[in-house]
Order: structure tokens, then C-alpha cells, then sequence
């Protein structure tokens, strides 16, 4: 089975959150992710999964292409 290619923009990710007045810990909880998973994605050092990207753009209220890409294998 193919799986898809991910890249995430943590700055966005980040610039959105706290653009909408969300702290880490109670945002990564919004996502249904932890919080050291959303500080690593965010950080750079982890993409997301195809589902973590459209539950964090989901908890963001953006598309997915504002926060990274999924690309199709």
C-alpha cells in the first residue's frame, strides 16, 4: 500500500496557534494530540501524519496547505 509524503510547516503551525490566542498544552489537546508531539512538530524535529495535519489545521480552522502538504505516493 502507498503511503503519502508529508511536509510540515512547523512556523505556521505555531504562527496560527498563537495567533489564535491558543496555549500549547490545551491546543495539543484540541488537536487530540500530546503536547510534546505538537512542541516536536512545531519544532521541526517531526513531521505529522496525513491525520495529525488534518486534526491540527482542524483545531486551527485552516486548510491543510497553510500549515504543510500531503503528497499523494
Amino acid at each position: 500500500m502507498p503511503t503519502a509524503t508529508v511536509h510540515t510547516n512547523g512556523r505556521a503551525i505555531r504562527r496560527y496557534r498563537i495567533l489564535g490566542g491558543w496555549n500549547s498544552i490545551p491546543f495539543a489537546q484540541q488537536a487530540g494530540i500530546s503536547y510534546s508531539h505538537l512542541a516536536h512538530i512545531e519544532a521541526g524535529r517531526k513531521g505529522g501524519s496525513p491525520a495529525v495535519l488534518n486534526r491540527i489545521a482542524d483545531a486551527l480552522g485552516r486548510a491543510i496547505a497553510d500549515i504543510g502538504t500531503i503528497d499523494a505516493a
